[in-house]
């Protein structure tokens, strides 16, 4: 394509100028106007979004009909405030635009605003040109629209290396990182640093929660398995549905960042890191006789301690411990403890955050973005220590389990086991004891995660993988790979540094949940696109 420079203009000779539009003629006028139904379908016939007397130009299809009223109309269905016409769309972007425009005196005169605004109207109309979706979604809704909706700097972004902090893509520059969509594998094509906004934290059914601004937009649905459609953040409620990817997990070979956990000490290492938190103890006391930083790794049989010893020698190599048998009541049990003391562990509590107990405990944010071998020697360390099979014959149910006085920890296992591809639901087991603290449960449940489990991470104990396998026997069900979780909660974390990307297919995913671009940038997001229902974005 040749490419042709626009020749220079004189200053104060530039004005604008009509093309397509007459003085004294509203673009409006000069069209044939309609009134329709938008209605959308499902593939069995039922109906998943209706608004009826949508007025629309009488050269639109139906298609463009249905997919501009279900996603780009402002205002809740059935309500007076529901825009209905396209005129009213296109006039307020358009009319916005002008009025900011005429403020920041960007036209000579009031005729020349005027038709700046007639010219923008007419293409608008004819779909000559168009703005991308964060457009339609904000301008002219509020008095500060917001064109850039955003996420603060931990929101994970899934991406075929594992979960990244949007922070990250966005301070490391990261343009052309693969990460995932709702159809597959989009590029990432803008990043921005936002400033700061009020973040909400919208969870759902299964534990899952995305941290987003409130003119953030999510693709959403009133009924499972639907097609959805385009919802602000700031516009949902309880028990509206988003979209969640069941199994994208990490696919890549090696980690996203240069440095991170993937050979096979740090493997070792994770593993240990893993045990220690559920199984163990790190501390150093102010106090007594032995003031040194201690680790304490206990086991309850030989295939644990064999387990714990051989890395305990990899980590640290000629490191001296002690190994102290304890006596309990239980003969199927072999219980001892392994102990190590000196500053020498000092680099290695600091790595993986083992200072941090109880409920403070969080799972080392190396981890996430590590390989995927990294993550599974972590995971199996916490399922071996503090991780169980039940098997229910009345139910015909069967679960594995993880659980823990953390919400922290047990979010991010939730989190590890999606980067796995691994299905699970996060619930709270509420303590009546008043000294106690509530549990928080990781739990497998669908057979075809059970055993995607089994095959990927399983047990360390003979014992606990032979009770794995016995569940996998019994019938089940497969977890499908998109799923429509119902909205629990929606609580708002104050105000936050938040940052923006843009993708080439205009959506990604945050947690594996589907949401909309944020960054706006001239990317194949364009009116053309919109208008083409097999195209969109989800419809």
């Amino acid at each position: 394509m040749e490419i042709q420079q626009i020749p220079k203009v004189p200053q104060g000779e530039f004005r604008y100028q009509r093309s397509y539009t007459k003085p004294g003629v509203h673009p409006y006028d000069a069209v044939k106007w309609e009134i329709r139904d938008a209605v959308i379908t499902d593939h069995k016939g039922q109906t998943i979004f209706e608004q009826k007397n949508v007025e629309v130009p009488s050269f639109w299809s139906q298609t463009a009909t249905n997919i501009v009223a279900s996603k780009y109309f402002r205002g809740r269905l059935g309500t007076p405030g529901r825009e209905s016409s396209v005129k009213q769309l296109i006039g307020r972007v358009a009319g916005t635009i002008a009025r900011w425009g005429k403020k920041g005196n960007y036209f000579l005169d009031e005729e020349e605003a005027e038709t700046f605004e007639s010219e923008l109207t007419h293409i608008l109309l004819h779909q000559m040109a168009a703005f991308n979706s964060p457009v339609w979604f904000n301008v002219g809704v509020e008095d500060r629209p917001q064109c850039s909706a955003c996420q603060p700097y931990d929101a994970m972004i899934s991406t075929p290396y594992g979960m990244t902090p949007i922070g990250d893509i966005v301070s490391r520059n990261l343009l052309g990182l693969p990460v995932y969509d709702s159809k597959g594998i989009t590029l990432v094509t803008g990043v921005k640093q936002n400033g700061v906004k009020k973040v909400y934290r919208i969870t759902v059914s299964n534990g899952v929660a995305v941290d987003v601004t409130g003119d953030h937009v999510v693709l959403t649905s009133s009924k499972r398995r639907t097609v959805g459609t385009w919802q602000r953040v700031d516009e949902l409620k309880i028990g509206t549905k988003l979209q969640l990817h069941a199994h994208k997990g990490i696919v890549a070979s090696r980690p996203l960042f240069d440095g991170s956990l993937h050979d096979s000490v740090s493997e070792d290492e994770a593993a240990l890191a893993g045990w220690l938190q559920s199984d163990g103890f790190v501390g150093q006391y102010p106090s007594g006789t032995n003031k040194s930083l201690t680790l304490e790794f206990e086991t309850a049989n030989n295939q644990e301690y064999d387990f714990v010893l051989g890395r305990v020698g990899k980590v640290f190599q000629n490191a001296h411990y002690n190994v102290t048998p304890v006596r309990v009541q239980s003969q199927d049990v072999n219980y001892r403890r392994v102990r190590m003391y000196g500053e020498t562990l000092s680099p290695f509590v600091t790595k993986y955050n083992l200072l941090d107990r109880g409920a403070a405990m969080q799972a080392p944010r190396n981890l996430v973005a590590a390989s995927k071998e990294v993550i599974i020697e972590y995971l199996r360390s916490l399922f071996q220590a503090e991780g169980y099979v039940t098997m229910s014959t009345s139910s015909n149910s069967s679960h594995v389990g993880f659980a823990v006085i953390s919400r922290s920890l047990a979010r991010d296992v939730q989190r590890l086991l999606l980067c796995l591809g691994i299905y699970s639901r996060l619930r709270m087991k509420k303590e009546k004891r008043p000294d106690r603290y509530d549990l928080w449960e990781v739990d497998i449940s669908i057979k075809s995660e059970r055993k995607r489990f089994s095959e990927l991470i399983g047990f360390i104990s003979s014992r606990k993988q032979e009770r794995l396998q016995e569940s996998l026997v019994s019938p089940g069900k497969n977890c499908p790979d998109v799923r429509w979780e119902t909205i629990v909660s929606i609580e708002e974390l104050g105000e936050k540094p938040v940052y923006d990307i843009q993708t080439l297919s205009g959506d990604y995913l945050s947690e594996n949940v589907v949401v909309h671009n944020c960054f706006i940038n001239s990317v194949q997001d364009d009116m053309r696109s919109i208008m083409q229902l097999a195209q969109t974005e989800g419809m």
